[in-house]
């Protein structure tokens, strides 16, 4: 058996990915193999979500890239409720992400309790100016699908 790999290991793989190993039908389109071994990785660490930021970093450094629907990083997280979802917001903050912002419509979904914070974040991010259009559009299609309560 292997030796889990370190958070310092796992940083260094995460920040080496590039957009061109994203780029679906190309020859060097390795990177949601990528990430699913490391999403294996983080979860091996004694404190999986001391991996977070650098998923979300990741995420905004990437906002063009298709990094899963949801996939690994994602799924990962979702694994530790509490734990990922201030993490999520302040992202959003700096740079929402097609990506992101669909987490924070997952989190509306699921959410009992934090609904109008969560809404918030979501109608900033439709008019953020660091999102793209892209993102943009997206959000405000998630702002109008929530149900008002």
């Amino acid at each position: 058996m292997s030796m889990p790999r370190s958070l310092e290991t796992i940083v260094h793989d995460l920040n080496a990915l590039t957009a061109e190993e994203f780029a679906y039908r190309k020859p060097t389109d390795r990177g949601m193999e990528c990430l699913d071994a490391i999403c294996d990785d983080v979860l091996s660490l004694p404190v999986p979500s001391a991996a977070f930021p650098e998923f979300f970093r990741l995420m905004e450094r990437l906002s063009d890239s298709d990094l899963g629907s949801p996939g690994s990083l994602v799924h990962t997280m979702e694994r530790y409720v509490g734990a990922y979802e201030d993490l999520l917001a302040e992202s959003v903050s700096r740079k929402p992400t097609t990506l992101t912002v669909w987490m924070v419509n997952r989190v509306l979904n699921g959410a009992t309790k934090d609904k109008s914070k969560w809404m918030g974040i979501l109608t900033v991010a439709a008019d953020h100016p660091a999102a793209s259009h892209v993102t943009r559009e997206q959000a405000r299609r998630f702002v109008a699908l929530q149900p008002r309560k």
